[in-house]
């Protein structure tokens, strides 16, 4: 029998998922109780592990949603980590990618995964993690 593993959620985040509209909150939600079911064998499209650029590679997982809600588009990814030997899923932080690059002129994951990385360290309090 599986245990769906814990969440849980960087205090800002519930915070950033109220912002949004209740549709894409609701998704990522489901999302991120799919990947606490699932653990690692949660998959494509809905997540993608092994976040490559990140210093906690391979813990570093991504929730991928893709919504158009009132003609917005939603392109949203929150950067998750399987912390505590596997029995947790930390839930760092989300952004919407949409039109991400013409307005900031660089690479959503080049700002978000390093933020992400510092609140793993944080959480985990191991300071860098090779």
């Amino acid at each position: 029998m599986n245990v769906a593993l814990e969440q849980v959620r960087f205090r800002p985040f519930d915070g950033w998922l109220s912002a949004l509209p209740v549709e894409v909150a609701a998704e990522i939600a489901a999302l991120l109780d799919y990947l606490c079911e699932h653990g690692r064998g949660a998959s494509l499209p809905y997540v993608r592990h092994r976040i490559q650029t990140s210093r906690n590679f391979p813990d570093m997982s991504e929730i991928r949603t893709d919504q158009l809600v009132h003609g917005d588009r939603y392109v949203m990814r929150v950067l998750t980590c399987f912390v505590n030997e596997d029995s947790k899923v930390l839930v760092c932080l989300g952004g919407n990618k949409h039109g991400w690059e013409q307005e900031h002129k660089g690479d959503w994951y080049e700002r978000y995964v390093p933020a992400a990385d510092s609140i793993i360290e944080n959480y985990v309090g191991r300071g860098d993690k090779k």
